[in-house]
């Protein structure tokens, strides 16, 4: 047998639900509210299973890519970043000055 001692809200709440006749009883309040608690872990299992193979499929597509040689020196990465960047300031500047007289 489980021992539950709810908190003075919940047994507020427990209460109210029994009162509003959408349950019997306060079993059956527990009983559902183990059963969304259920439900919802079993979503949560699945979702992140889905982002882990999904996760793995990547890795994989990125090792692949390597293996065929296809891979891009971070450096060249960091300054291409650079760049864009600089551009964007240099825009950003630009559409500063043209509404001043």
């Amino acid at each position: 047998m489980v021992n539950f001692e709810p908190t003075p809200e919940q047994q507020r709440f427990i209460e109210a639900s029994v009162r509003s006749g959408r349950f019997r009883d306060v079993g059956e309040v527990l009983r559902h509210g183990l059963e969304l608690l259920r439900a919802h872990e079993a979503a949560e299992r699945r979702r992140y299973e889905a982002w882990l193979a999904d996760t793995r499929q990547k890795v994989q597509e990125g090792l692949d890519a390597l293996d065929r040689g296809e891979w891009v020196d971070g450096e060249e990465v960091a300054r291409h970043m650079d760049e864009v960047l600089e551009e964007c300031r240099r825009s950003e500047r630009g559409s500063e000055t043209k509404g001043k007289p």
